[in-house]
């Protein structure tokens, strides 16, 4: 009897030790899943943020009037984008020929350095096509030989040739000491690839590593295979057998590897077998003490269900204090649970969200987007990331980045509901429509640029046309504005241009009329619907508004002060009229010479709109003047 007691006694803790042995690897198999997870989660939106950077400096670079951006602003511009990105330690712009040309840090070598070498610099002039490059890790030769990886992106000319590299750099000493804080056992290990096995960063740190090509070993060649994954292989770098967990960083050719050693993973495991062994021996050997070891087995499982239900409660801490909203959906899109994050960002108390579907938040024009993604996750697809708008009780529009992931029923294998876990980015869509803005405005006045004014022109022709309704335009020019800049100097001369544009916005008052610098000191107003009499007042008053400054100019004689030559031109298009757009800037330039040859500080309207291909009408005696109309700009016969 003793025997099969025994017997049984053993069966049972033999089972029990299995159990854990299976409990102990999935904790580490979700646990490192969890950990490459949020890993990836973070190191993609950064790396997002920063390709964000390189490109909206291109965009600076490359824009309709950047030549006109001062130096100081461009570097304000790229340094805000520097700032928003963690990680970021520089933004740098190499020419075609490797030489650095803007560095953020203000650390310019006394003598050039060409990093033609590099490899980020290599692909982007082999190829014109590459998009964001990855580089591999390299020492700085600016920043002191630190380890450092490079993110860049090609810059064009505008017919498609190099012209360079916009290079932003990470400093691999800000990304280690992010893996540092980690827990991932003494044998544990985190390495940071790039898509062809070549190591970018690795905790434990070690420089020998860096830059490594590891793309042989049968670890990184499995990682290769798929976005996501685990398994279990031996190291090509220390030769010990871990638990590997992948995942591919979205858009960027890189992948995060988790490494739990599989002897960490069973320590603790072992070293509760052990003791447990040595217990069923004296078991054996009698019955009172195999009482009294499994009443302390009993004791001991019970402490670690109380372990088990105090990590759940460590995790359910950790999403009621997160700055993300944690919410978990039934198939139909009701919340069930919402984390108190969901107050703050909706602006609702939880109790109130409780219930209330995921879609009534939602915007209008954004809900078939929402729809869309609740659609996809009960057809079966596992996770979804998801940008929407959700309007605010308030008032307020927030914009919210979500990823949501299908729950299973566990017994029909069936989707059976969402959790979703969801960011406030309003701030980030704010600078995205920010930059936006800056490709269509002038950068010293603020007003719309010549872009802006031609894409303007060119449908308000055809509303005028389709309405038959009037369209006019007026053209102004600075009075002898190059004495000006002669006499006070250029910086002057910017605060001159400066002073005139606001000016001109306090005179128009309609918000359909455009105002635009047209080049140089001649700025463009665009009068939607105004009749050639209606065009003549508003002239005048922009003229008065600008004298009314009283900006000094002792070279605008007989004023002496900062004055404005306006010419007006109203065209009725007509549908089958040879008559184009190009014929109203042109008349209403013809009136803008007619009012510098008549003194200046005045303005003349255009009594006709001819086509382009008639000669326009001049003063009889300044006929003879048309063809040195450009010699006439350079002595300031129009400045």
């Amino acid at each position: 009897m003793g025997f099969l007691l025994a017997a049984g006694v053993l069966t049972v803790v033999s089972l029990a030790l299995l159990d854990a042995r299976r409990d102990a690897w999935e904790r580490a198999s979700d646990a490192s899943a969890n950990l490459a997870r949020a890993l990836e989660r973070d190191l993609s939106s950064e790396i997002k943020s920063i390709d964000l950077s390189l490109q909206a400096v291109i965009d600076t670079m490359t824009q309709v009037g950047a030549e006109q951006i001062t130096a100081e602003f461009r570097r304000a511009i790229v340094l805000r984008h520097v700032d928003a990105a963690r990680y970021l330690d520089a933004v740098l712009l190499l020419d075609e020929t490797g030489e650095i040309v803007f560095d953020t840090r203000e650390r310019m070598p006394e003598t050039p350095v060409n990093l033609a070498d590099r490899d980020y610099f290599a692909a982007h002039r082999k190829r014109a096509d590459y998009g964001l490059f990855v580089s591999k890790p390299f020492r700085s030769r600016l920043a002191d030989g630190q380890w450092s990886i490079g993110f860049s992106r090609r810059l064009s000319q505008p017919d498609g040739s190099f012209a360079g590299v916009v290079l932003g750099v990470i400093r691999l000493g800000r990304l280690e000491a992010a893996f540092e804080g980690m827990q991932l056992g003494p044998g544990g290990a985190m390495t940071l690839f790039r898509q062809d096995g070549t190591i970018l960063a690795r905790t434990p740190a070690d420089e020998r590593q860096l830059g490594r090509d590891l793309s042989s070993a049968p670890a990184v060649r499995r990682a290769q295979q798929a976005d996501a994954g685990q398994f279990v292989a031996i190291s090509g770098i220390d030769a010990v057998e871990r638990l590997y967990t992948h995942r591919r960083l979205k858009d960027v050719p890189i992948f995060i590897n988790v490494a739990l050693a599989v002897d960490d993973v069973y320590a603790a495991w072992r070293r509760k077998a052990a003791a447990i062994g040595a217990v069923m021996l004296l078991l054996v050997g009698a019955m009172a003490v195999m009482f009294v070891r499994l009443q302390r087995e009993l004791v001991h499982r019970r402490a670690l269900e109380q372990a088990a239900r105090a990590s759940e409660a460590t995790f359910r801490l950790l999403a009621e204090n997160s700055s993300d909203i944690v919410s978990r959906l039934d198939s139909d899109g009701r919340r069930l649970y919402v984390s108190p994050a969901a107050e703050r960002v909706l602006g609702r108390p939880s109790a109130e969200l409780i219930g209330r579907s995921a879609l009534d938040d939602a915007v209008p024009e954004d809900l078939p987007v929402v729809q869309e993604v609740m659609a996809r996750l009960r057809a079966g697809e596992r996770e979804v990331r998801v940008e929407y708008r959700v309007l605010r009780p308030d008032g307020e529009m927030v914009w919210l980045e979500a990823s949501a992931r299908a729950t299973l029923d566990p017994r029909t294998g069936e989707p059976d509901g969402v959790v979703a876990v969801a960011r406030d980015v309003t701030e980030r869509k704010s600078l995205e429509n920010k930059l936006a803005s800056l490709a269509r405005t002038d950068g010293l006045t603020g007003l719309a640029n010549r872009r802006t004014f031609d894409e303007a022109l060119a449908a308000e022709w055809r509303r005028a046309r389709r309405d038959e309704a009037p369209l006019s335009l007026l053209l102004l020019d600075i009075d002898r504005f190059k004495l000006f800049n002669d006499t006070y100097g250029h910086p002057a001369g910017d605060e001159c241009l400066k002073a005139v544009a606001k000016a001109i916005t306090a005179a128009v008052h309609r918000p359909a009329d455009l105002i635009a610098r047209y080049g140089g000191e001649e700025i463009v107003v665009l009068l939607p619907g105004i009749p050639s009499d209606g065009a003549a007042v508003v002239a005048e008053r922009v003229r008065a508004a600008i004298e009314a400054v009283g900006l000094a100019h002792s070279a605008n004689l007989p004023f002496g002060v900062v004055t404005a030559s306006v010419g007006a031109a109203t065209a009725l298009p007509v549908a089958g009229s040879d008559l184009a757009a190009g014929a109203l800037v042109a008349a209403a330039d013809a009136a803008l010479y007619s009012a510098k040859h008549s003194g200046r500080n005045c303005v003349t309207v255009a009594t006709s709109v001819p086509p382009l291909a008639t000669p326009l009408p001049l003063p009889a005696d300044e006929g003879a003047r048309l063809a040195a109309r450009d010699a006439a700009a350079t002595t300031d016969s129009r400045n």
